[in-house]
């Protein structure tokens, strides 16, 4: 089907493999051959230069390859294969964004041209000017959960494709099980039938989580509180995000904006006062369970009985995020145990606190 030679990419990695920076995975180098032969043929596609092969017949453009899903668990290197491709790719109308931003963005836009009452389809005008930037588009963290998003996503992409926009997306959910158990998901299988049937699904199927294995023999539960937690927390944030830009995220909740004031490479950071003593409840928790594989949780206080609502929270949400298998870092004032010594309702969550500090639970998650 496509060229799998090893080009640009192979070599990068290569290079990267030999200076010690990644370690040799072949999971990873079989996705690499498949974006290497991608790569080659959008830059020479039917034999014409330019991207995309523009002077493509409608129907030829039809039966061609539109878009890349990279698809695997989380740690197997989604991330670092989407931006390798985005680098090594010869063209300067190219954009990379994290898939929310894009959202917030193309929302943005249709409010603005509705208030406009601007004439023509709003959708494709939008797409239109995601394309006079960006000829190839590179989305990550790829996931759908809310219903608005998952009634437009056919449409958006449908007009970039016209658009002659060639789509990388990096999603932990294989595509038959996007917006799985969603309102109305009947309307969202078009969409899915898309990305089958126009873009190339590159699973990668590796065994190991590398994210993890950063954090092997990390202390993840920290107390006290002071300098060195607040330190070694921001160390450890550092390693789940490798590093990449902190942006701050909103989610819709029956009607209204949950406010997640750091988030990057499926991880969110919040402090206790966030998550605990402003009015949240299980709706807002399952929804932080869904979205995000680690949560950090900052300046978890002694929840004695004069914090009994935000203490009652805290169990709702760590309850939550065990079911949930969601990993978490903690700072805290005691250690799991000795946060309510006192509180019977807390016996439980002490316990589960103590169980997801193990490597076997941070594994199976």
């Amino acid at each position: 089907m496509l060229s799998r030679n090893e080009g640009r990419l192979g070599q990068a990695y290569g290079a990267r493999v030999a200076a010690g920076e990644l370690v040799e995975d072949l999971a990873q180098r079989r996705a690499v051959r498949k974006l290497d032969g991608i790569a080659q043929e959008l830059q020479t596609r039917n034999g014409k230069p330019g991207w995309l092969g523009r002077l493509l017949g409608r129907k030829e453009k039809a039966k061609q390859c539109s878009g890349i899903y990279l698809a695997g668990k989380v740690g197997r290197g989604k991330t670092m294969l989407m931006d390798m491709f985005f680098d090594c790719m010869d063209i300067h109308a190219k954009q990379r964004v994290h898939f929310n931003a894009l959202m917030q963005d193309v929302h943005a836009k249709l409010h603005a041209l509705r208030q406009e009452r601007s004439r023509g389809e709003a959708v494709a005008k939008v797409a239109k000017a995601i394309a006079d930037t960006a000829m190839l588009l590179c989305l990550d963290e790829f996931q759908v959960n809310d219903i608005t998003d998952a009634m437009l996503l056919g449409r958006l992409f449908e007009a970039l494709i016209a658009e002659d926009v060639f789509i990388v997306v990096s999603s932990n959910t294989p595509p038959v099980k996007l917006y799985e158990n969603g309102l109305n998901r009947q309307l969202f299988l078009p969409f899915i039938g898309l990305i089958g049937s126009r873009f190339e699904l590159i699973e990668i199927e590796g065994r190991f989580d590398y994210r993890l294995n950063r954090m092997a023999g990390e202390e993840i539960f920290l107390w006290p509180l002071g300098e060195r937690a607040d330190a070694h927390l921001h160390h450890l944030w550092e390693a789940v995000t490798e590093g990449r830009k902190a942006e701050p995220v909103d989610i819709k909740i029956q009607g209204r904006i949950l406010r997640v004031p750091e988030a990057a490479r499926g991880a969110a950071r919040f402090t206790f006062a966030d998550l605990c003593e402003a009015p949240l409840g299980s709706a807002d928790y399952l929804a932080l369970a869904d979205r995000f594989q680690t949560i950090f949780i900052e300046k978890v206080p002694e929840l004695g009985n004069s914090r009994r609502d935000a203490r009652c929270r805290f169990i709702s949400l760590i309850d939550i995020l065990y079911d949930a298998h969601a990993r978490v870092v903690i700072s805290a004032a005691k250690p799991p145990l000795g946060l309510a010594p006192d509180a019977k309702d807390f016996e439980r969550t002490g316990s589960r606190l103590q169980e997801m500090q193990g490597r076997d639970y941070w594994s199976s998650s």
